[in-house]
């Protein structure tokens, strides 16, 4: 199956299908690099499946998947029972997290890639949806899912929790622990490095 791939800086514009069949994305085509993380999409395309599945299967009038095929992907098949952030795991479909917030019923699916990061959720109870991307695989990894959670809380009233001091401390460890471990790497030997290939022959990728 395939999904619109919309350029950056033009919204609405799907585009070409591309010689290795997933789109001309900005300036030329780009090679899946996996499978799980290299689909290339938009905050409003994830919406509007979102609004798919809220809508149990239909959007805008046109059925996208039958009822049948949400029941399969909604029904609990495993029971991993842990949590990420402030989001609980207790259950697991087809690729959806069947779990909860603040004591509502949360469906949601997080992930990413070096370079970006993430959360898709949604309250079927509340017809509520939220999607945040960030172009960053460290701070913005979990500073989407504190304004996921800020959005739900905001919107449903919810008892919030203020959790950017402990994202700070997290993030200045991090850092501190990566200054450490390159201050113990050896220096680089045999002399300047040398590209193979004329520097233009690197831009873009």
């Amino acid at each position: 199956s395939s999904m619109p791939v919309l350029p950056m800086g033009m919204p609405g514009r799907a585009a070409p299908a591309g010689p290795r069949g997933q789109g001309d994305y900005v300036d030329g085509p780009r090679r899946s690099f996996a499978g799980g993380a290299g689909l290339l999409s938009t905050a409003r395309d994830y919406a509007r499946f979102l609004q798919m599945l809220l809508g149990g299967g239909a959007v805008d009038g046109v059925r996208i998947l039958s009822e049948s095929s949400l029941q399969e992907m909604f029904k609990p098949l495993v029971e991993p029972k842990t949590r990420f952030f402030r989001f609980g795991r207790e259950k697991m479909g087809l690729a959806w997290y069947l779990g909860s917030y603040n004591g509502e019923r949360l469906v949601h699916h997080f992930g990413g890639y070096v370079g970006y990061h993430a959360h898709i959720s949604f309250m079927p109870e509340h017809k509520l949806g939220v999607v945040v991307l960030a172009n960053s695989d460290r701070e913005g990894s979990m500073l989407i899912h504190q304004i996921a959670a800020d959005v739900y809380d905001t919107l449903l009233h919810l008892p919030g929790e203020d959790y950017m001091p402990t994202l700070i401390e997290r993030t200045q460890k991090v850092e501190a622990r990566e200054i450490a471990e390159r201050a113990k790497r050896p220096p680089l030997s045999g002399g300047p490095l040398t590209l193979s290939k004329p520097l233009d022959a690197y831009t873009g990728t």
